[in-house]
Protein backbone atom coordinates (compact mmCIF):
# COMPACT_ATOMS: atom_id res chain seq x y z
CA UNK A 1 0.00 0.00 0.00
CA UNK A 2 1.56 3.78 -1.26
CA UNK A 3 1.92 5.74 1.65
CA UNK A 4 -0.17 8.27 0.83
CA UNK A 5 -2.92 5.76 0.91
CA UNK A 6 -1.97 4.77 4.73
CA UNK A 7 -1.96 7.99 5.63
CA UNK A 8 -5.97 8.67 4.28
CA UNK A 9 -7.44 5.62 5.38
CA UNK A 10 -5.75 6.42 9.17
CA UNK A 11 -7.30 9.88 9.22
CA UNK A 12 -10.65 8.11 7.60
CA UNK A 13 -10.59 5.86 10.75
CA UNK A 14 -9.84 8.51 13.36
CA UNK A 15 -12.51 10.86 11.97
CA UNK A 16 -15.35 8.12 12.24
CA UNK A 17 -14.15 6.93 15.44
CA UNK A 18 -14.43 10.61 16.80
CA UNK A 19 -10.44 11.23 17.29
CA UNK A 20 -9.50 13.72 14.79
CA UNK A 21 -5.92 14.63 15.39
CA UNK A 22 -7.78 18.31 15.66
CA UNK A 23 -8.85 17.38 18.93
CA UNK A 24 -7.04 19.09 21.89
CA UNK A 25 -7.78 19.35 25.16
CA UNK A 26 -8.32 23.11 25.11
CA UNK A 27 -11.44 21.80 22.63
CA UNK A 28 -12.80 19.45 25.39
CA UNK A 29 -11.90 21.44 28.83
CA UNK A 30 -15.41 22.33 30.53
CA UNK A 31 -16.68 19.65 28.24
CA UNK A 32 -18.91 16.55 29.95
CA UNK A 33 -17.57 12.95 30.92
CA UNK A 34 -21.18 10.61 31.08
CA UNK A 35 -21.77 7.11 31.97
CA UNK A 36 -23.97 5.12 31.08
CA UNK A 37 -25.46 1.60 31.94
CA UNK A 38 -26.94 -0.68 29.74
CA UNK A 39 -29.65 -3.40 30.72
CA UNK A 40 -28.59 -6.62 31.39
CA UNK A 41 -30.71 -9.91 30.25
CA UNK A 42 -28.53 -12.18 32.35
CA UNK A 43 -27.60 -13.62 28.89
CA UNK A 44 -23.54 -12.87 28.14
CA UNK A 45 -23.68 -13.33 24.84
CA UNK A 46 -27.00 -11.50 24.21
CA UNK A 47 -25.57 -8.67 26.60
CA UNK A 48 -22.72 -8.75 24.42
CA UNK A 49 -23.96 -7.73 20.99
CA UNK A 50 -26.58 -5.30 22.90
CA UNK A 51 -23.74 -3.22 24.34
CA UNK A 52 -21.85 -3.07 20.86
CA UNK A 53 -24.76 -2.43 19.03
CA UNK A 54 -26.07 0.09 21.54
CA UNK A 55 -22.11 1.62 21.46
CA UNK A 56 -22.53 1.71 17.72
CA UNK A 57 -26.18 3.38 17.50
CA UNK A 58 -25.16 5.83 20.31
CA UNK A 59 -22.40 7.38 17.96
CA UNK A 60 -24.02 7.05 14.59
CA UNK A 61 -27.26 9.06 16.24
CA UNK A 62 -24.56 11.53 17.44
CA UNK A 63 -22.38 12.03 14.03
CA UNK A 64 -25.90 12.19 12.62
CA UNK A 65 -26.98 15.09 14.71
CA UNK A 66 -24.04 16.84 13.99
CA UNK A 67 -21.74 16.15 16.51
CA UNK A 68 -18.33 14.88 15.11
CA UNK A 69 -16.03 15.66 17.99
CA UNK A 70 -16.59 12.83 20.72
CA UNK A 71 -14.87 10.19 21.96
CA UNK A 72 -16.76 6.69 22.87
CA UNK A 73 -15.41 3.77 25.08
CA UNK A 74 -16.95 0.28 25.54
CA UNK A 75 -16.22 -0.37 29.59
CA UNK A 76 -16.88 -3.36 31.29
CA UNK A 77 -19.54 -5.97 30.42
CA UNK A 78 -22.61 -3.25 30.21
CA UNK A 79 -21.26 0.74 30.36
CA UNK A 80 -20.41 3.13 28.15
CA UNK A 81 -18.11 6.30 28.42
CA UNK A 82 -18.78 9.37 26.08
CA UNK A 83 -16.84 12.49 26.37
CA UNK A 84 -18.55 15.38 24.74
CA UNK A 85 -16.31 19.06 23.98
CA UNK A 86 -17.30 22.23 25.94
CA UNK A 87 -18.92 23.51 22.45
CA UNK A 88 -21.62 20.66 22.66
CA UNK A 89 -24.43 22.21 24.23
CA UNK A 90 -26.22 19.54 26.24
CA UNK A 91 -29.71 20.30 25.74
CA UNK A 92 -32.07 18.17 26.63
CA UNK A 93 -32.55 16.84 22.97
CA UNK A 94 -28.75 15.57 23.09
CA UNK A 95 -29.97 13.38 26.48
CA UNK A 96 -32.67 12.26 24.67
CA UNK A 97 -30.51 10.86 21.93
CA UNK A 98 -28.33 9.27 23.74
CA UNK A 99 -30.16 7.29 26.68
CA UNK A 100 -34.14 6.59 25.05
CA UNK A 101 -33.92 3.63 23.06
CA UNK A 102 -36.82 5.07 20.17
CA UNK A 103 -38.32 1.48 19.81
CA UNK A 104 -41.71 2.42 17.71
CA UNK A 105 -44.72 0.25 17.83
CA UNK A 106 -47.98 0.58 16.52
CA UNK A 107 -50.77 -0.77 18.59
CA UNK A 108 -54.42 -0.68 17.94
CA UNK A 109 -56.38 2.05 20.79
CA UNK A 110 -59.20 -0.89 22.07
CA UNK A 111 -61.78 1.46 22.79
CA UNK A 112 -64.34 -1.22 24.08
CA UNK A 113 -63.07 -0.08 27.42
CA UNK A 114 -63.38 3.35 29.26
CA UNK A 115 -60.05 4.63 30.65
CA UNK A 116 -61.99 6.21 33.13
CA UNK A 117 -63.59 3.63 35.07
CA UNK A 118 -60.95 0.87 34.29
CA UNK A 119 -59.44 -0.45 37.54
CA UNK A 120 -55.72 0.07 37.31
CA UNK A 121 -54.48 -2.21 39.47
CA UNK A 122 -56.41 -5.04 37.79
CA UNK A 123 -56.45 -4.26 34.28
CA UNK A 124 -57.77 -6.98 31.37
CA UNK A 125 -54.77 -8.56 30.16
CA UNK A 126 -54.79 -7.54 26.97
CA UNK A 127 -54.93 -3.80 27.59
CA UNK A 128 -51.86 -1.88 28.94
CA UNK A 129 -52.42 1.86 29.57
CA UNK A 130 -50.25 4.65 28.07
CA UNK A 131 -49.81 8.21 28.76
CA UNK A 132 -49.91 10.24 25.63
CA UNK A 133 -46.15 12.18 25.20
CA UNK A 134 -45.78 15.83 25.30
CA UNK A 135 -45.12 15.90 21.82
CA UNK A 136 -48.67 14.61 20.76
CA UNK A 137 -50.54 16.94 18.42
CA UNK A 138 -53.38 19.24 19.80
CA UNK A 139 -54.61 19.08 23.31
CA UNK A 140 -54.76 15.21 22.68
CA UNK A 141 -52.79 14.67 26.13
CA UNK A 142 -54.56 11.60 27.77
CA UNK A 143 -54.51 7.99 28.37
CA UNK A 144 -54.87 5.22 25.90
CA UNK A 145 -56.44 1.77 26.73
CA UNK A 146 -54.32 -0.09 23.53
CA UNK A 147 -53.99 -3.97 23.04
CA UNK A 148 -50.64 -5.26 24.07
CA UNK A 149 -49.67 -6.80 21.18
CA UNK A 150 -47.69 -4.58 18.44
CA UNK A 151 -48.96 -5.30 15.03
CA UNK A 152 -45.87 -3.86 13.59
CA UNK A 153 -42.67 -2.69 15.06
CA UNK A 154 -39.93 0.58 13.57
CA UNK A 155 -37.85 -2.95 12.62
CA UNK A 156 -39.13 -2.57 9.24
CA UNK A 157 -38.85 0.97 8.74
CA UNK A 158 -36.01 1.78 5.71
CA UNK A 159 -35.96 5.37 5.87
CA UNK A 160 -37.04 8.40 7.49
CA UNK A 161 -36.74 12.20 6.90
CA UNK A 162 -38.22 15.43 8.47
CA UNK A 163 -40.78 17.13 6.29
CA UNK A 164 -42.95 20.16 6.97
CA UNK A 165 -46.86 20.62 6.98
CA UNK A 166 -47.73 22.88 3.90
CA UNK A 167 -50.41 24.47 6.15
CA UNK A 168 -48.76 24.96 9.67
CA UNK A 169 -45.06 24.61 8.51
CA UNK A 170 -44.92 21.98 11.49
CA UNK A 171 -42.13 19.69 11.13
CA UNK A 172 -43.49 16.27 10.72
CA UNK A 173 -41.47 12.83 10.67
CA UNK A 174 -42.28 10.92 7.25
CA UNK A 175 -41.07 7.48 7.24
CA UNK A 176 -40.87 4.20 4.62
CA UNK A 177 -41.37 0.71 5.63
CA UNK A 178 -39.55 -2.14 3.32
CA UNK A 179 -41.59 -4.95 1.14
CA UNK A 180 -43.03 -7.19 3.89
CA UNK A 181 -43.60 -4.10 6.20
CA UNK A 182 -45.31 -2.01 3.64
CA UNK A 183 -47.20 -5.64 3.23
CA UNK A 184 -47.98 -5.37 6.84
CA UNK A 185 -49.06 -1.79 7.41
CA UNK A 186 -51.54 -2.52 4.52
CA UNK A 187 -52.84 -5.22 5.95
CA UNK A 188 -53.46 -3.69 9.59
CA UNK A 189 -54.90 -0.54 8.17
CA UNK A 190 -57.19 -2.47 5.91
CA UNK A 191 -58.36 -4.43 8.75
CA UNK A 192 -58.95 -2.15 11.29
CA UNK A 193 -61.11 1.07 9.13
CA UNK A 194 -62.56 3.66 11.71
CA UNK A 195 -59.95 2.10 14.64
CA UNK A 196 -57.26 4.11 16.29
CA UNK A 197 -53.69 2.94 15.42
CA UNK A 198 -51.41 4.13 18.76
CA UNK A 199 -47.91 4.92 17.39
CA UNK A 200 -45.73 4.57 20.07
CA UNK A 201 -42.32 5.56 20.95
CA UNK A 202 -40.90 3.54 24.43
CA UNK A 203 -44.41 3.00 26.10
CA UNK A 204 -45.90 6.61 25.14
CA UNK A 205 -48.32 7.47 22.26
CA UNK A 206 -47.44 9.81 20.03
CA UNK A 207 -50.18 9.82 17.47
CA UNK A 208 -53.22 7.62 17.53
CA UNK A 209 -54.92 8.94 13.95
CA UNK A 210 -58.34 7.22 13.07
CA UNK A 211 -57.67 4.67 10.03
CA UNK A 212 -60.03 6.32 7.59
CA UNK A 213 -58.75 3.36 4.34
CA UNK A 214 -56.08 1.16 3.47
CA UNK A 215 -53.30 2.48 3.26
CA UNK A 216 -50.59 1.46 0.35
CA UNK A 217 -47.35 2.30 -0.31
CA UNK A 218 -45.42 1.60 2.52
CA UNK A 219 -44.98 4.90 3.45
CA UNK A 220 -46.59 6.94 7.05
CA UNK A 221 -46.24 10.47 8.41
CA UNK A 222 -45.90 10.78 12.25
CA UNK A 223 -47.33 14.58 13.18
CA UNK A 224 -46.82 16.34 16.41
CA UNK A 225 -45.89 19.31 18.39
CA UNK A 226 -42.32 18.65 17.59
CA UNK A 227 -39.53 21.28 17.54
CA UNK A 228 -37.77 20.82 14.19
CA UNK A 229 -34.36 19.28 16.37
CA UNK A 230 -37.03 16.87 17.65
CA UNK A 231 -38.03 15.87 14.27
CA UNK A 232 -34.59 15.55 13.32
CA UNK A 233 -33.83 13.02 16.54
CA UNK A 234 -37.31 11.14 15.19
CA UNK A 235 -35.74 10.36 12.00
CA UNK A 236 -32.29 9.96 12.59
CA UNK A 237 -33.28 7.08 15.07
CA UNK A 238 -36.13 5.74 12.82
CA UNK A 239 -33.42 5.18 10.31
CA UNK A 240 -30.49 3.46 12.45
CA UNK A 241 -33.06 1.53 14.99
CA UNK A 242 -33.78 1.50 18.10
CA UNK A 243 -31.69 0.07 21.29
CA UNK A 244 -31.92 -3.51 21.87
CA UNK A 245 -31.80 -2.68 25.33
CA UNK A 246 -32.73 0.40 28.15
CA UNK A 247 -29.59 2.40 28.92
CA UNK A 248 -29.65 4.85 32.29
CA UNK A 249 -27.43 7.54 33.03
CA UNK A 250 -25.35 6.61 35.79
CA UNK A 251 -23.29 9.58 36.43
CA UNK A 252 -22.35 12.76 34.81
CA UNK A 253 -18.81 15.12 35.44
CA UNK A 254 -17.27 17.92 34.17
CA UNK A 255 -14.26 16.72 32.17
CA UNK A 256 -10.95 16.56 33.67
CA UNK A 257 -7.66 15.91 32.01
CA UNK A 258 -6.63 12.94 33.64
CA UNK A 259 -10.39 11.50 32.42
CA UNK A 260 -9.71 12.38 28.77
CA UNK A 261 -9.77 9.86 26.60
CA UNK A 262 -7.99 11.71 24.03
CA UNK A 263 -4.80 11.54 26.35
CA UNK A 264 -5.04 7.90 26.65
CA UNK A 265 -6.47 7.34 22.61
CA UNK A 266 -4.97 3.83 22.42
CA UNK A 267 -7.89 2.94 24.72
CA UNK A 268 -10.62 3.60 22.10
CA UNK A 269 -12.54 1.27 20.73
Amino acid sequence: MRPGNLVFLLALFFALMGCSSKNTWDNYRGGKHLVIEVEQTGDESVDRSNLQKIYTLMVQRLHDFGIRDLFAIKEGKDRIILQLPHKTKLQKEIYDLVLNSYKLEFKIVNEDYNVEQLDKSNLPPNIQLLNTSKSAPGNDHRLFAVNKKALLTGAYIIDAKVTFDKYTDRPNVEFEFDKEGAILFKFITGNNIKKRLAMIFDGEVYSAPVIQTTITGGHAILTGNFSDQEAKILAICLRQGAYPASVRLIAENSLTEDIWLGSNKDNQH
